[in-house]
């Protein structure tokens, strides 16, 4: 199996660092003034929705809202674990915790602005979604009901990779896609189901796409319907396995 992206990469797509600094030499004031901005940007952002939302659409980001914090601490004291070599019960007096913060606060501010502009797109399936869980997708209409398309994900602190992608059958708000790693191995398929604003991708059979704890499955939501240069290509050129 070969990743979309280098960790690197992958990593930089969500985490802003100051500049001129790496993630090794960032301050613990540095990495609460990097969070501090990050909420203050999330913030700003969900009164727009409430606004600009209907106040079912509201009601239902509320509620995702709420999953979103309970969980975020915790992760953040798991990257101070991992990534920052934080004591137990000082994860908060180590940078690495509010830098994972602000980069989990600044990938939902992404996503609660997707909310906004969701009902903007003109297409049905093109544009890159993605979960907010270090999943992201990126999908081409083509005709005669396929679409083209490539998952790359990273999932948890331990930074597990995956990839898959290939033409899937799409009818309505249901899109279909299979493929075997060898004959040997059973088929692997790969559901996406279009839900209000989202997609909801759902893996059969993934294990041999993907590291031990990574997954392809989760409510992914458009960020941005124009694909660049760069990521068609990457969508046109599957991975090789």
């Amino acid at each position: 199996m070969r990743a979309c992206f280098s960790l690197t990469v992958i990593l930089s797509m969500f985490c802003f660092l100051p500049s001129g600094l790496t993630q090794e030499d960032l301050t613990l004031s540095q990495a609460k003034q990097m969070f501090s901005e990050a909420d203050k940007n999330l913030n700003t952002l969900y009164q727009k929705a409430k606004t600009d939302l209907s106040e079912w659409e509201f009601g239902k980001l509320q509620e995702e809202q709420r999953v979103w914090l309970e969980s975020r601490d915790e992760r953040a004291e798991m990257a101070a674990h991992f990534n920052g070599q934080a004591e137990e019960g000082k994860e908060k007096e180590n940078a690495e915790y509010w830098r994972a913060l602000a980069q989990f606060t600044d990938t939902r501010a992404v996503i609660v602005e997707a909310w906004i502009k969701a009902d903007s797109f003109t297409k049905s399936w093109e544009g890159m979604w993605i979960d907010g869980n270090g999943g992201r997708m990126a999908i081409i209409e083509g005709g005669d009901d396929t679409i083209r398309f490539r998952i790359d994900v990273v999932r948890g602190p331990t930074y597990h990779l995956g990839s898959i992608g290939g033409v899937a059958f799409a009818k309505n708000q249901t899109a279909r896609f299979s493929t075997r790693i060898d004959d040997m191995s059973d088929e692997t398929w790969i559901t996406m189901v279009k839900r209000g604003k989202k997609i909801e991708v759902i893996g059969e059979n993934t294990m041999y796409y993907h590291g031990a704890r990574a997954y392809f499955d989760g409510d992914y939501i458009r960020v941005s319907e124009d694909l660049t240069e760069e990521e068609r290509n990457e969508v046109e050129n599957p991975p090789e396995y």
